[in-house]
Formats: C-alpha cells, structure tokens, sequence
C-alpha cells in the first residue's frame, strides 16, 4: 500500500474515532443532565414520603448543578420543602424561612412560562404571615428582642408581595425598639410605617416628643393635632397634649385639656398630677386667685384616697400648702399698708397652712427616708411653726445623706 493510501485510512480512522468520542461525550452529559432530572424528581418522591431531611438533601444538589439550576421546578419544590421543614418549630425556623422565600423569589424570575407563579406566591406569602405572627406573639410576651429577627425579613424587603405586610411589620418592629430603649430607631421605623400608611397613635405620640426635643414646635404641634383629630379617646396621646402644652407653658389650654381628660378618666393619677401642676403654674401666674389652690388641692386629695401612700401627690400637697403659707407671709411683708389686725389673721393663717403642710411631709418622710427635697421642706416647716427641735434633728439627717 502506497503512503497516499495509507494516509488516507488512517484519516477515516480518525474521523471514526472522532465521531464516536463526541457521541459517548454527548451521552455522559446527556445522563448528567438527565441525572440531575431525576434527582429532582427523587427529591419530589422523598418529599411525599415524608423524608423531609433526605428530600432537602437532594434538592440542594439539583438547584447547585448546571443542568438545573435554572429549573422553575427544583426552585419552586426548594421553597416547598424549606417551608415544610420551618414548620417543624425547630431553633433555625426563621433561616429556613428565609430559604423558601429566596427559592419562590428566584422561581418567579425564570417560570417564563408562569407553570409555578401562584404557588411561589402563596409560599411567599405565607412565609411573611407566619412572621408576623411569630413577631405579635413575642410581643404578646413581651419578648422584645425576638420581634425584630422575626420582622426583619418583611421590614428589608423590596418585594411588591411584602408591601401588604410591610406598614404593619415597621410598626411592630419600632415599637419593640422602643421597648428595648432605642428611641431613635424605633422613630425611625415608626415614621416609615407611618409613611407606608399604617395609623397608631403612639406613632403620633412619638412624633410629638421627639420634634419637640429638636424645639420643631409647628412640627409637633402638627402631629399632635392631627394624633388627636384621628386617636381622639387614646390617653396617651391626650397625655402627651398635657405635656407639649405645658412645655409651652399654655396653661389656660393645658387647664381645658386636663379637665376633658379628666372627665374621661376622673380617678387617673397620671392626669390629676398633672391637674395640680397645672394649676400650681396658674397660682404663680395669678396670685391674687386662690381658687387655682383649692383646686390644686383637692387634685392631690383626690389621688390620696385612692392611693393614700402615693409618696409625689403626699409630697406635692405637703408642698402646695407649704409654698402658699411662704407666698402669703413674702406678700404680707411687702404690704406697706397692712394692718396689725390683717397682719396678724395672715400669719396665723400661715401657721394653719404649714401645720397642714406638716403630716404629708412626714408621710413622704417615712416612705421614703432618703427623699432629701421631703426633708428640706420638713425643715421649712418647723422653722416657720418655731419647733426648732425638730428643725434641728432634720436638719442633723440632712447632713447625714
């Protein structure tokens, strides 16, 4: 055989071989690929069989391999198994969560032919639901600091299918904030919910009290009209109303505000002790009208007999009577034109106002021992009523602290 010959056959022998390479290649990728098919569909088989942990097993192989990785089913069957395996109440519910929300969310993107688009969207949705419901009953217990992984998902979402969950979890995310403390976050958060559209007074309660530390008074006046014209019932709202007006020392207003409160809620402590302070501000303000003290009185009478060892409203009356024996003993000494006979009915008029001062001073004395503005009163007192043994032990315990 000539070598043109030769060359020749072993040319077509090569072409041959060639050939049968590229078709057993083709078969070993073939059967990879058909491989990875399959072990989604063992995954599917293992899933109804109950093999929960042996079904994720093979789905986290077929959704990592080329031939599948871009398969509307293996992904939406991951999101279905991780769902499923969340369910169990195990200690790494919320992460398996996370992975059938990030499964149904990469399904979404390539079910270019929408076989698993209602399904992924449910499992969505579920997932955010079950969230939210881990995060109320943390809140229900008071377990602040479980809220915020549980929400956290909804709360960092983009998705259009969290926007329905979306204003209610900032909410609940910024109120745990603001039972933890972190008063500048949970304002944040709760802005934003507010933003989203959700409506809670303690939204507009905290808009209040933090623009009014900025001093943005138009701003929180804003907020806090448009809390009470929405939350017109809600006390801690009204509470806060007292507060702002009183901060801007709008007592008249602060005075018609606190008589409404109180005509809801007549035996609340919190509101009858801002009634007397409002109307101790009124006496300094009015002095000649003595019937802003009979009111201020009778505000801390009223929170004595629900609560007789109430230590503020025994000091505060103690103080009451004790400030309007000084104010009219500092009046009478300023009076050219007084009397011996008004001069002497005013001092012993002080003298009753500071021996009624006297057993509320000693109340908040024996309550608690330590208060040194109690004992300083106290010392007040005796020296006015001329019992300087006393004036002299209190002052002997003033030293001592």
């Amino acid at each position: 055989m000539d070598m043109l010959a030769l060359l020749t056959k072993v040319s077509r022998s090569a072409r041959r071989l060639f050939v049968c390479t590229v078709l057993i290649l083709w078969t070993l990728v073939g059967n990879k690929a058909l491989g990875q098919t399959l072990m989604v569909d063992q995954a599917y088989a293992l899933l109804k069989q109950g093999e929960l942990s042996k079904s994720q097993q093979a789905i986290d192989i077929a959704v990592e391999h080329p031939s599948t990785a871009e398969s509307p089913k293996a992904w939406y069957l991951r999101s279905y198994i991780y769902q499923q395996l969340a369910e169990q109440k195990t200690d790494s519910t919320q992460s398996l969560r996370n992975v059938s929300i990030t499964a149904a969310m990469r399904c979404l993107e390539i079910d270019t032919q929408a076989q698993f688009t209602q399904d992924c969207q449910s499992l969505i949705t579920h997932a955010y639901t079950s969230f939210l419901n881990e995060a109320i009953t943390a809140l229900n217990n008071q377990n602040f600091r479980e809220v915020l992984p549980a929400l956290q998902p909804i709360v960092e979402s983009e998705s259009e299918l969290a926007r329905t969950y979306r204003p209610e979890a900032l909410f609940y995310y910024g109120y745990a904030q603001l039972q933890l403390n972190r008063e500048d976050e949970a304002r944040t958060y709760l802005y934003e919910a507010l933003q989203a559209g959700y409506q809670d007074a303690l939204i507009y309660e905290v808009e209040v009290r933090h623009r009014t530390a900025l001093s943005q008074y138009d701003s929180a006046q804003w907020y806090l009209a448009r809390g009470r014209e929405q939350f017109p019932e809600n006390a801690n709202l009204h509470i806060a109303e007292l507060n702002f007006l009183m901060q801007q020392e709008s007592y008249q207003e602060a005075e018609q505000s606190v008589l409404q409160y109180l005509e809801r809620k007549p035996n609340n402590i919190e509101g009858l002790l801002l009634a007397g302070t409002i109307y101790e501000k009124l006496l300094s303000s009015e002095k000649s009208d003595s019937s802003y003290f009979t009111k201020q009185r009778k505000a801390y009478e009223q929170i004595l007999q629900i609560n007789p060892n109430h230590v503020q409203a025994n000091y505060n009356l103690g103080i009451a009577y004790y400030n309007r024996g000084v104010m009219l003993i500092n009046s009478a000494a300023q009076d050219y034109e007084i009397d011996i006979v008004r001069f002497n009915q005013l001092l012993e008029e002080c003298s009753t106002l500071f021996l009624s001062a006297l057993p509320y001073l000693k109340k908040v004395n024996k309550l608690d021992e330590t208060n040194v503005n109690a004992l300083k009163a106290l010392q007040g007192v005796y020296y006015n009523i001329n019992d300087y043994e006393q004036y002299n032990q209190v002052k002997a315990k003033l030293q001592q602290l």
